[in-house]
């Protein structure tokens, strides 16, 4: 952004419309005469600062609801879907809203942990170009932990031509450090078509949501196979229809999101007995072994009901962790 930003630059950036960022500018005793017009670092700084005391585009971020939302954030990834859905329950009707609403629609969310934050970054900086055929879905939410105490929200959803993107800075307030503040909104709409911009920064959202796929284990090593799936359960209470909610983390990998394997041959699925449950299964891609063309072919598979007829619906939101484990303790993080 230029040393003197416009202030529909500003308003862009926190996602929120010109209108209400001039509204903020009156009361901070500062006059302009439109959107257009250009205002110092200083107080584009203090416009941004008031916008995200005021909750925009989310306004559960006021007073409590930011310090909900930071309880959220300090148990990530368990409660990633959580935090997302708290976040949209009173949203601002916006664009930034909007592409994060159409993102966590399909309930596939990504964590990359702090410890694959080096490898990622490096990664982003050799993209060249951004495709859908590299994604790990068409729509999705990604938090990328930093090693500080930050994370960065990447939010997508693919059209025909273009990927909607939104991206944004999740840290605890800077004065008492007990209030969750989003900076740092930027949403856009990403061409298919062509290489990445020369202008994109070395690591920007754009090429960290390209990279993010990169950086996904081939396969867990052997003894850590049978553990695929759901390495920590978080169950929630039954709803009055006999329901049960229920967030899986997941460690990914290239099977298990559709992306094909780098290799020949792959971890075979390890039977865990007769099913006593239904589930519902999010839209996903597939590696599907072809054997008349003895090679694979990514499709996609519409969401449906999985397991016992007859069985407790359960609804799942999984939570893929974008990095290898280190150690068994890690199977509660």
């Amino acid at each position: 952004m230029p040393a003197k930003p416009r202030v529909h630059e500003v308003a862009a950036d926190v996602g929120v419309e010109s209108k209400i960022a001039m509204q903020t500018l009156k009361s901070m005793g500062v006059f302009v005469k439109g959107p257009s017009s250009s205002i110092e670092a200083p107080v584009a700084r203090r416009l941004r600062e008031a916008l995200a005391d005021a909750g925009y585009p989310f306004p559960s971020l006021r007073s409590g609801g930011a310090e909900v939302a930071l309880s959220y954030a300090n148990a990530l990834p368990r409660r990633l879907p959580q935090l997302i859905d708290f976040l949209l329950q009173d949203h601002r009707d916006n664009l930034a809203a909007r592409i994060l609403a159409q993102a966590s629609a399909d309930r596939r969310f990504y964590f990359v942990p702090g410890r694959a934050h080096a490898d990622l970054t490096q990664a982003a900086s050799e993209v060249t170009e951004l495709s859908t055929a590299g994604l790990g879905s068409p729509t999705g939410l990604a938090i990328v932990e930093s090693r500080g105490t930050s994370w960065l929200l990447l939010g997508w959803s693919t059209q025909p031509s273009s990927i909607d993107l939104v991206s944004a800075t999740l840290s605890p307030d800077g004065g008492s450090g007990t209030r969750l503040s989003v900076t740092g909104i930027a949403p856009r709409s990403l061409p298919l078509s062509g290489g990445l911009k020369p202008a994109t920064r070395p690591v920007s959202p754009v090429r960290i949501l390209a990279a993010l796929w990169s950086v996904v284990p081939e396969r867990l090593p052997p003894a850590e196979k049978t553990s695929t799936l759901a390495t920590h359960r978080d169950r929630h209470s039954p709803t009055e229809g006999g329901e049960q909610e229920e967030t899986r983390l997941i460690y990914a990998t290239r099977s298990t999101l559709g992306l094909g394997s780098r290799s020949p041959g792959g971890a075979q699925r390890t039977e865990t007995g007769p099913r006593t449950t239904r589930w519902k299964v999010s839209g996903h891609y597939r590696n599907q072994w072809r054997p008349s063309v003895q090679d694979h072919e990514r499709i996609w598979i519409e969401e449906h009901t999985a397991g016992a007829t007859d069985g407790v619906l359960q609804h799942r939101d999984r939570v893929y962790l974008i990095a290898p484990r280190t150690h068994p303790s890690e199977q509660d993080t």
